[in-house]
């Protein structure tokens, strides 16, 4: 009934006035209009929203929207651009984003934060002077530093130190921005964030702080990968099976029985005729159908495999897509080759100047930077690139041409790590080269020549020389398919979106890491043994993601517990249960060894959960018998809740105490932002007053009106304001420069009217209005259709 009601309102709103006009009277169609607008209201579905799909690279960010109705697609940003640099910076009061905040980065490098997504949830080296591995200091002078209660990073941004989780909030809330202004200024309901497949938990957690920090809702996370593979099950298909074909196969005329032919020959040849049409009904049967695709994704910061099976069970789109191993490797990405140009670049532009001179001037290192990133870009495309950058250090220009074959010799020790994880991706899934049927490659750095060539080369190698070739699949936009298929995702979970092509797609996503389990006494001084001490294993790596929770059991525990979590074999986190031994020593002392119960959840977005943890102890309670008029002993189960306090071991998430303060920074900071906006539009808006102004009175025409003093007098207010501006119009507050303005136009404005009125007399008047001529008759055409729209107004009144 919901649903056809449903198709009723929409069918009635995507009609106009006129098309209902047509069949039926005009108050009718009135009417109807309004009770569609009332059931969009009531019905739920009818609420107008958006999903995003958010993909925060480590260079370059993208974001896609989806509309009730209509496909996914990309938004561009405020310079009309796909891809977003993924900056952020905070200077004279004002946040700037994408390219904007990458203006500054020449002349205010530490101001600018980059590169922050790599560190959420990591734990710094030291807590006086943090570095970041990959990123030099001389390209990358960030001003880190480290909180020592949650050994995190902080990142000093303009005036404001901030924790990165809070960085990443005022990104994700910008790209919320223009994707509410793609969507029509929508709502957003939800968005789909996408996270590397070896994100540890502690970066999946803080990448969910900085969500909700931005105020987000609905947030879910995805995998790089995941996401592309759900993309690229759009337009896959499943191979037919090749036919076989025996050399002695008989043709269908062959098996026609002739009159030539013996009775034993022909029943010979109506047999193999029946033999033959059963055999092409049981080929042209689709049986089900498992496809394994290799991807290969190489951002700028991390290179990552992944091994993808596509379930078909009829050869159009795939049934379900499985992840089935992955691997990872920070040892080489699409950024490590542009360091390497400009490590090159920098030691020969040196050569031309004085020793640190370079090497002291940060404006110098970032042109050096940017012209490196452009250096690599042209090599991929041509053999050779010109490496120019005008006026490098004291107005001297610096000019080099680089060869494709000197840079590949410049990057040598990359290209073999390249292949690295693939090896490890293959063994995760249990499969090998010869049986995986494609390959398709994701990202920006599998666009240099000499990548793909490594890349072919050992596919074509670990294949065997009898095996068929396996070309690199190029099917996807390799920056674009993530956000894509990210949004696909939360499209195709959320109940209330529909539209072409927005298909279920079941995902079955696995962990890359292995979660153990260690349980120890709390207090060695109470009574019992650890229970555990030896990690058990609760979690394998390739567990799937979003699975049922599961209940612990500890049996005959005497004392409180330390439940550790442990991640590839290291320590996150430690629970502490407490209460048990008080609760058994004074309040149940009778009772047996209780059992202790939690559970523990695996959840979709791959962070382990632990519940809370119950003792069930055995009491004896009396019972009254009325009729014996006695009481009667009874045992009963008695469930105690025990108090769970958290011990993080490296890096630690945002408590709720911390993620309320930064979202209250957050504000603080957004609203200082839209100040300052407030103050330069309204400074804008007096500066553009006082220089039409002069231009105004310096006319001719305000010359004749008025005499030179008047002028003179009406010049001095404007100095006396520009004057102001200068000395004093920095920081002034919007409120003040709207009281300039204000005053000066009450001054400037009759006499500047004045000048106006003059200029629209002299104009010749044209002749309206005279009998006969055209524009009388369009004057009256005008009034007839004002007065019949008004009489039909009056009769919808009254129906």
């Amino acid at each position: 009934v919901f649903a056809a009601e449903l198709a009723w309102v929409d069918s009635i709103c995507d009609l106009s006035a006129v098309d209902l006009d047509q069949r039926n009277s005009r108050g009718e169609a009135v009417i109807m209009q309004h009770v569609a607008c009332i059931l969009c209201v009531l019905l739920p579905s009818c609420a107008s929203g958006f999903l995003a799909g958010i993909d925060i690279g480590g260079e370059f960010s993208k974001f896609a929207v989806v509309l009730p109705k209509r496909q996914p697609e990309v938004v561009t940003n405020l310079h009309s651009q796909r891809k977003t640099p993924t900056a952020f910076s905070f200077l004279e009061q004002t946040r700037s984003f994408g390219e904007t905040a990458m203006q500054h980065v020449v002349s205010s490098a530490p101001s600018v934060a980059r590169f922050f997504p790599q560190l959420l949830g990591r734990k710094p080296d030291n807590l006086t002077a943090p570095t970041l591995a990959g990123l030099p200091t001389t390209f990358f002078p960030l001003e880190l530093s480290a909180d020592p209660d949650r050994w995190t990073y902080r990142l000093n941004v303009g005036d404001v130190n901030m924790a990165v989780e809070e960085v990443a909030a005022h990104f994700l809330h910008f790209g919320s921005h223009i994707s509410t202004l793609a969507a029509e200024k929508k709502k957003l309901k939800g968005a789909v964030l996408t996270v590397p497949a070896l994100a540890s938990q502690r970066q999946r957690q803080a990448l969910l702080n900085a969500a909700e920090i931005a105020g987000i809702p609905r947030v879910r996370l995805i995998h790089e990968i995941s996401a592309a593979a759900i993309q690229r099950a759009l337009d896959i298909q499943a191979p037919m099976p090749s036919k076989p074909q025996t050399a002695d196969s008989e043709s269908d005329e062959d098996l026609e029985p002739k009159e030539d032919d013996s009775p034993k020959e022909k029943l010979r040849k109506i047999k193999a005729k029946r033999a033959k049409q059963d055999d092409k009904k049981k080929q042209s049967v689709f049986k089900t159908t498992r496809v394994p695709i290799l991807f290969f994704n190489m951002g700028s910061r991390h290179l990552e495999v992944c091994v993808v099976k596509y379930k078909f069970v009829k050869p159009s789109l795939p049934d379900a897509v499985t992840i089935k191993g992955c691997a990872a490797s920070k040892d080489v990405a699409g950024h490590s080759f542009d360091l390497v140009i400009a490590e090159k670049m920098l030691a020969k532009a040196a050569s031309q100047h004085l020793p640190g001179e370079l090497q002291n001037n940060s404006k110098a290192l970032q042109k050096i930077l940017s012209q490196s990133t452009k250096a690599k870009h042209m090599l991929s495309a041509n053999k050779d690139a010109f490496f120019s950058v005008e006026a490098l250090h004291n107005d001297v220009d610096f000019a080099i041409n680089i060869s494709r074959k000197e840079f590949e010799g410049w990057c040598a020790e990359l290209f073999p790590l390249v292949v690295k994880p693939i090896e490890t991706a293959l063994k995760r899934a249990g499969l090998n080269l010869s049986g995986i049927e494609g390959v398709e490659v994701i990202g920006g750095g599998w666009r240099i020549p000499k990548v793909q060539e490594v890349l072919t080369d050992f596919v074509a190698q670990m294949r065997g020389p009898n095996a068929s070739g396996l070309p690199l699949g190029q099917h996807l936009n390799g920056e674009e398919a993530a956000a894509l298929g990210a949004a696909y995702f939360a499209a195709t979970t959320d109940e209330g979106m529909s539209g072409p092509r927005l298909r279920p797609m079941p995902l079955e996503d696995m962990s890359s890491h292995e979660y153990a389990l260690t349980i120890h006494k709390l207090n060695a001084s109470q009574p019992g043994e650890d229970y555990s001490p030896r990690p058990s294993v609760i979690f394998k790596r390739g567990s799937p993601l979003g699975g049922k929770a599961q209940n612990l059991e500890l049996k005959l525990i005497r004392s409180d517990l330390r439940v550790t979590l442990l991640e590839n074999g290291r320590a996150l986190e430690e629970h502490h249960m407490k209460g048990l031994y008080k609760t058994h020593a004074y309040k149940y002392p009778e009772s047996p060894a209780p059992n202790v119960t939690f559970s523990i959840q695996l959840d979709a977005n791959g962070v382990v959960i632990i519940g809370k943890a119950q003792a069930t102890f055995q009491a004896t309670e009396k019972l009254p018998d009325a009729k014996k008029k006695t009481t009667k002993e009874k045992k009963v189960n008695k469930k105690i809740t025990l108090d769970d306090t958290v011990v993080y071991r490296g890096p630690a998430p945002m408590s709720r105490l911390q993620l309320l303060e930064s979202r209250k920074r957050f504000r603080e900071l957004g609203e200082r932002d839209r100040t300052a906006t407030r103050a330069v539009a309204a400074r804008n808006s007096l500066e553009a007053y006082i220089f039409n102004s002069r231009d105004k009175l310096a006319s001719p025409e305000m010359t004749e009106l008025h005499s030179e003093e008047r002028l003179a007098e009406l010049k001095a207010k404007t100095d006396e304001i520009q004057a102001w501006l200068l000395e004093q119009g920095d920081g002034t507050s919007t409120q003040v420069y709207l009281a300039k303005l204000k005053g000066l136009q009450r001054e400037l404005d009759p006499a500047l009217n004045e000048g106006n009125d003059k200029n629209n007399r002299q104009q010749p008047l044209e002749r309206e209005g005279t009998a006969g001529s055209s524009s009388a008759k369009q004057k009256a055409a005008r009034i007839a259709a004002k007065n019949e729209a008004k009489a039909n107004r009056r009769k919808q009144k009254e129906l």
